[in-house]
């Protein structure tokens, strides 16, 4: 029943977010939940502006109340610590030819500027296998060597570091550490 005295578009605003029927809020997890139940998924990714077009257009879908609410559960999604099991990860694009995802990003915030960007969601399994398969060597350094004529700033004599932790099957993101900006390895890289 929709009584009151409010306008009748303002009384059914209410109703339908009071009945989790027009989302202005959705989590990370929560998108992950819907991705895993329908499933939304096309193959191991699905594209940021496909999953808008679907939220718009199947009702068994939650209702959000504009694509901004969409493009905010993705940046809570990619920047959960607990990405492996609670969300997911994003890519800028596919590479067909090496079969991989270009600027995966995992673990940390996110900069998506609106629901029309090029990027995809890539499943957490899918993504943790890249990871794995391009991080660095046990005890090497990834290649990663002194820039010429660039001293790291502060530490301990100039030293550099970096590192992995693994804790019951999931790669912590946070783990890969460095004195000099741009070695990141564990971050977003393309």
């Amino acid at each position: 029943m929709l009584s009151g005295t409010d306008a009748l578009a303002i009384r059914a605003s209410k109703k339908l977010r009071n009945d989790e029927l027009l989302l202005t809020a959705f989590g990370g997890s929560r998108l992950r939940m819907e991705l895993d139940r329908i499933p939304l998924w096309r193959g191991d990714s699905v594209a940021v502006k496909q999953l808008a077009e679907d939220f718009a257009r199947y009702l068994y879908l939650p209702r959000l109340a504009d694509p901004s609410v969409l493009v905010s559960a993705i940046r809570d999604g990619v920047a959960l610590l607990t990405w492996p099991q609670d969300s997911f990860a994003y890519a800028e694009s596919y590479d067909e030819s090496a079969g991989r995802y270009r600027g995966l990003c995992s673990g940390r915030n996110l900069n998506l500027a609106d629901h029309t960007a090029a990027g995809l969601l890539v499943k957490p399994e899918v993504a943790l296998k890249q990871i794995d398969a391009e991080a660095p060597a046990p005890g090497g350094n990834g290649g990663a060597t002194k820039p010429e004529g660039e001293r790291p700033k502060g530490g301990a004599g100039g030293v550099w570091f970096w590192g992995r932790e693994h804790q019951d099957g999931v790669h912590s993101q946070a783990a890969a550490l460095s004195r000099h900006r741009e070695f990141r390895p564990y971050a977003c890289w393309s």
